[in-house]
């Protein structure tokens, strides 16, 4: 007997077989509660940020200063690190993330336990026509045994964590600060960086700084 499908839901949502659509709240909520369940540098995201968009650093930009930060954070913590970059390519993503690595190492941070996550930038694959095998970033993930996900294209949220971060840097510091040379800045991002790991409290994170996390 044919029967439409507004008849079928209706039938359906009548017993209680129809499952809600979760608000964004509750899916961020969700999230959240995963999240935390992680152990400290299992889960990192790695990312590069381009600094021409930013209205008030753009005269720097257009002058000797950095042109790209290339910035990692840990999921469970929410401690970040990141460094600066004159060219987008996948050798500065793979520097940065070797630097990052033997420091965690030195840590007592087990590589091989660490998953790397980043998106499909030409600076973490390569070009799109790249049949030479994995990039150098790649290949500094298999030397240092970690594992590596890659998120679907166009799908930014997969790496919200380190997004977040860029959003924050960027309301914080760079709309902000102003600079008398190169070695001010420097300076002043590595002031930010210890502010956000040492001092800054995260609501989300129940009003905890990344390093008090790190110690509980």
């Amino acid at each position: 007997m044919p029967c439409r499908a507004a008849t079928i839901y209706r039938v359906l949502k009548r017993n209680g077989l129809v499952r809600k659509r979760k608000k964004k709240v509750q899916v961020k909520h969700d999230l959240r509660v995963i999240k935390a369940l992680l152990r400290p540098f299992e889960k990192i995201q790695i990312d590069l940020k381009e600094l021409s968009d930013i209205p008030r650093y753009y005269p720097y930009y257009l002058s000797n200063y950095p042109r790209y930060q290339l910035t990692a954070r840990d999921v469970r913590t929410g401690l970040m690190f990141y460094s600066y970059a004159y060219e987008k390519t996948t050798t500065n993503v793979a520097v940065f993330t070797y630097l990052l690595g033997q420091h965690l190492e030195q840590c007592g941070v087990d590589l091989s336990l660490v998953t790397w996550q980043n998106d499909n930038g030409s600076e973490i694959i390569g070009a799109w026509n790249n049949q030479h095998g994995p990039t150098l970033y790649e290949t500094i993930l298999q030397k240092m045994k970690s594992q590596n996900v890659r998120i679907p294209p166009a799908r930014k949220t997969y790496n919200s964590d380190v997004e977040g971060a860029h959003a924050l840097i960027e309301n914080e510091f760079y709309d902000i600060e102003d600079y008398q040379d190169l070695r001010d800045f420097l300076n002043k991002a590595f002031t930010y960086s210890v502010y956000c790991n040492y001092q800054r409290k995260f609501r989300y994170k129940r009003g905890r700084t990344p390093i008090e996390i790190m110690k509980e």
